[in-house]
């Protein structure tokens, strides 16, 4: 029986997904229940029915993680291309090819961050896991294509972008929330 190359092709997609949704729940019965506290709910729900609040609230949330999830595979999938650009000596492009079925880990993570959906740390957990087990998988798979200085470099290349984008991140989060704390304290 032949099999359809084109058939991996559908797994990143539904694996974003499956972690969207996990995310989405449970960010969705966070807000939900911010929303309750603050008394928004009820005047919300004056205009729009219950059920009507809920599935919008659960939509425009799963549309903004499926964003940010779709936003770090292609910057993910980027930065491995860059690295095999300056590290690889596979000049045919066939390693894309062989290099789809990773993509499972996700699928398998995706498929159980649902069950765990009602927490964050372990929806977390488990995405951080499946990048390492397709970092692993990529790594080697590539042990034809680059020499051992190359997977080093590839490592090294990996941990300092990803690293520099989460301190970036982080300093900007921190910074902006020192900011709103200020302007709050000054309208004190």
């Amino acid at each position: 029986m032949k099999r359809n190359v084109y058939l991996l092709g559908y797994i990143p997609f539904i694996s974003v997904l499956l972690f969207a949704m996990a995310f989405s729940l449970y960010f969705y019965h966070f807000v939900k229940e911010k929303i309750i506290y603050l008394g928004l709910y009820e005047g919300l729900s004056a205009y729009i029915s219950a059920t009507h609040l809920n599935v919008a609230l659960f939509v425009c949330i799963l549309i903004v993680v499926m964003m940010v999830l779709a936003l770090l595979k292609l910057f993910a999938e980027f930065l491995l291309r860059l690295s095999l650009l300056f590290f690889s000596k596979d000049s045919t492009g066939l390693f894309f090819i062989h290099s789809q079925t990773g993509a499972i880990f996700y699928l398998f993570g995706g498929v159980f961050s649902i069950f765990l959906s009602a927490w964050l740390a372990p929806i977390l957990v488990l995405f951080v896991l499946s990048t390492l087990c397709f970092f692993v998988y990529i790594l080697y798979k590539l042990e034809d294509s680059v020499s051992i200085s190359g997977i080093i470099g590839i490592i090294f290349f990996q941990v300092f972008v990803w690293v520099a984008i989460g301190s970036s991140l982080y300093i900007t989060v921190i910074q902006m929330i020192n900011y709103g704390l200020k302007k709050f304290l000054d309208i004190i």
